[in-house]
């Protein structure tokens, strides 16, 4: 089997798409549907100074499994790359 694509702007990107429900529900129904629509991509837009203010707070209250330092967020989020338009992805932009 095919793994499935979306194609648009010149290039073809993997779409990926999770269903999940009871047998009936309709999971067969919606995945032909889905494979028909462009893969969309969720962006939270949050800047650093309130990611880190959260980070805080989440630190703070203890409830997290884990504790996350501004040095382990400097390091991860330089990895980070906000969705480009040329990557063939619709983006919902949150901010």
């Amino acid at each position: 089997m095919s793994q499935p694509e979306t194609c648009g702007t010149g290039h073809c990107v993997p779409t990926l798409h999770l269903v999940c429900g009871k047998i009936g529900s309709g999971k067969s129904t919606l995945a032909q549907r889905l494979a028909t629509t462009p893969s969309t991509v969720y962006f939270l837009d949050v800047g650093d100074d309130l990611c880190k203010a959260r980070l805080k707070v989440r630190n703070a209250a203890g409830d997290h499994p884990f504790k996350t330092s501004e040095a382990e967020f400097e390091l991860i989020s330089r990895y980070f790359e906000a969705p480009a338009v040329d990557e063939g992805f619709e983006v919902v932009r949150y901010e």
